[in-house]
């Protein structure tokens, strides 16, 4: 049997492992229902998977560098909206 001081050490430091991994992504995941345990982007909430990435060009010439460096047989409008 694990005394009470045995188990609140490991609990404690089961805790401090715990805070010292960092934030996790927390989006509801598709198969199980169970939160995304992934790191999330530096800077964002979610992870690669949740929409942690970047969602393409904003400005009108990151849209004209987007267009310029699609391939020729790609319509634009499908890719640098």
């Amino acid at each position: 049997m694990i005394s009470d001081e045995r188990l609140a050490r490991r609990f404690a430091r089961f805790e401090r492992r715990k805070l010292k991994a960092g934030p996790r992504c927390g989006a509801q995941r598709h198969r199980d229902g169970q939160p995304c345990e992934a790191l999330p982007e530096p800077g964002k909430r979610r992870c690669r998977f949740h929409g942690g990435r970047s969602t393409g060009p904003r400005t009108p010439e990151g849209k004209a560098i987007c267009t310029r460096n699609l391939p020729r047989n790609n319509p634009p409008a499908l890719w640098c909206g």
